[in-house]
């Protein structure tokens, strides 16, 4: 479901990035106050577990997601749900494929960025490429059943995060409009 345009707001800490990152040299969209909310939930979920340091440069990683996520409504749409968890998803829209994508606090740590393929949704050669991202990526080592996930303490190197954006970029794909071909 794209976001809807008439309820949009920018986050109160969108121009606050530092000129290098990632997030600045993407423009922070306009978002719907429903994924605002789900973006203080989240926010404070982290806060209780994270130093003070840690803190605005995991808003960064958070807010340059959202604003890639938002910016990419034709694959893309954000769940707009709340969560008890403060967990921010984003899903394959109507017309293409790709996996479910999804922004979690996790107690005790960092949070997480879970690639959640559905059933069928990523080939073996296609998950292999996200664990091997991941894990050139991160200190921890997914192993071939593991979940692919990413820590956003990882996530707060800009080479980090822009190749997991342009692997979530590649994996989803238009599906072709079959009822097109027979027509021609």
């Amino acid at each position: 479901m794209p976001l809807p345009k008439s309820s949009r707001s920018t986050p109160a800490s969108a121009g606050t990035r530092s000129a290098g990152s990632a997030a600045a040299r993407r423009a922070m969209p306009q978002l719907p106050d429903a994924l605002v909310a789900l973006r203080a939930a989240f926010l404070a979920a982290v806060a209780r577990d994270t130093p003070g340091s840690d803190l605005p440069r995991y808003t960064e990683v958070l807010d340059d997601l959202l604003a890639w996520g938002a910016l990419r409504q034709d694959r893309f749409a954000a769940c707009l749900e709340p969560s008890t968890a403060g967990v921010i998803s984003f899903a394959p829209v109507a017309g293409t494929t790709g996996p479910r994508w999804s922004m979690r606090p996790v107690r005790g740590d960092a949070p997480v960025v879970e690639v959640l393929p559905a059933p069928g949704a990523l080939q073996d050669a296609q998950r292999a490429r996200v664990r091997a991202l991941f894990n050139a990526h991160s200190r921890a080592v997914l192993g071939a059943d593991d979940r692919l996930r990413i820590g956003f303490g990882a996530l707060k190197n800009l080479t980090a995060r822009d190749a997991l954006l342009a692997l979530l970029d590649g994996l989803a794909v238009e599906v072709p409009d079959k009822s097109a071909a027979l027509t021609t």
